[in-house]
């Protein structure tokens, strides 16, 4: 993987080198195009092709999500990041494809009916407040409602576990409580609710024992999955259900303006699993053949039957970066990858 790094590649054309033999498929450099963006392009639909669906989650090259938060965390290559190894492949695994763009079988979720963008509080308990009370908005007191979604789709942990939690002794009927307690109050202070429900839901400590990361949910939240749903640029959608017309709150990373994206329609691919996403938690929001966002942690929602072939857009994907630096200046202080692999080894 080092060998694609940016500061690494001096001749484009040794990326696809690089790149090709690490992902063994069935494609070598001079069957590509000499064009460098088609290039990429066969490399994803060849990815596809043979079940590796991750070119569908990458972020496009139009979008502009380089946000310092995003920065702050060190994800600056192509303006994106990990997925973590596939640890389920999709349910459905045929795909056809039309004018370069694959159909696979999707879960469709609904529509985009509302968008709440967040000015994420720096501090955790802040910003667990008002998640809960977002949450709450849309749940109201249904308890699993609103640990499916607090839980699940906003904080990326596993509903089973909090539920498993909530049950020990007379916890479900303290919780209910708090939370009426939360919802009813006139105190402009709830520190002390609001993190007995963060202790509660495990959400503050890390007896959840997510797999996905040894942080606390709260931390975890604020560092990785922060970023993953690309900072200030990701936020709240509300998805109504075409057939029950019951709405779901999910966190979803936007690539377009808010107002483009309402009416889009949410797809999840099922069965998918990333290291850093739920089982069938990932999918992509598409509006007018365009793919307007992307989301990883949507548990299934409602039991509607909702299973169709669906065109998913590729677009153009983000090429590396060229590397600049100006080989033979020995007296540089620059960064140089030889120097490093040097240092590196002894």
């Amino acid at each position: 993987m080092f060998a694609t790094a940016q500061r690494c590649i001096t001749i484009p054309r040794d990326f696809f080198h690089a790149l090709l033999g690490i992902l063994k498929i069935d494609l070598s450099e001079p069957q590509l195009s000499s064009d460098e963006q088609e290039a990429m392009l066969q490399i994803a639909r060849s990815c596809i092709k043979e079940g590796d669906y991750s070119p569908l989650f990458m972020v496009p090259k139009f979008a502009k999500v380089e946000h310092h938060d995003t920065h702050a965390d060190g994800y600056l290559d192509l303006s994106t990041f990990a997925l973590g190894f596939e640890m389920a492949p999709p349910t459905f695994k045929d795909v056809k494809f039309r004018l370069g763009h694959p159909t696979i079988k999707v879960e469709t979720i609904g529509a985009v009916r509302s968008i709440r963008r967040l000015e994420w509080e720096p501090d955790l308990l802040h910003r667990f407040s008002d998640l809960l009370r977002l949450t709450l908005e849309s749940t109201g007191l249904d308890i699993a409602a609103l640990v499916d979604t607090l839980g699940g789709r906003l904080y990326g942990q596993i509903p089973d576990k909090i539920f498993k939690r909530l049950s020990e002794g007379d916890r479900v009927r303290q919780f209910r409580d708090k939370l009426n307690e939360f919802i009813t109050s006139d105190s402009e202070n709830l520190d002390d609710i609001v993190n007995w429900i963060a202790e509660a839901m495990g959400l503050s400590d890390r007896t959840l024992e997510c797999p996905m990361s040894v942080l606390s949910p709260m931390r975890f939240l604020d560092a990785y999955g922060n970023t993953i749903h690309f900072g200030s640029s990701g936020g709240l959608v509300d998805v109504i259900c075409y057939k029950c017309q019951k709405s779901f709150l999910i966190r979803v990373a936007l690539l377009k303006p808010d107002s483009y994206v309402l009416g889009a329609k949410a797809y999840r691919v099922p069965g998918l699993k990333y290291a850093f996403t739920h089982a069938g938690g990932a999918g992509l929001l598409v509006k007018n053949g365009c793919n307007v966002g992307r989301f990883l942690w949507s548990t299934p929602t409602c039991a509607c039957p909702k299973l169709e072939d669906q065109e998913m857009p590729l677009h153009d994907l983000p090429l590396q970066r060229p590397n600049n630096y100006e080989y033979g200046r020995q007296n540089s202080k620059e960064w140089h990858p030889v120097i490093i692999e040097t240092m590196v080894k002894s």
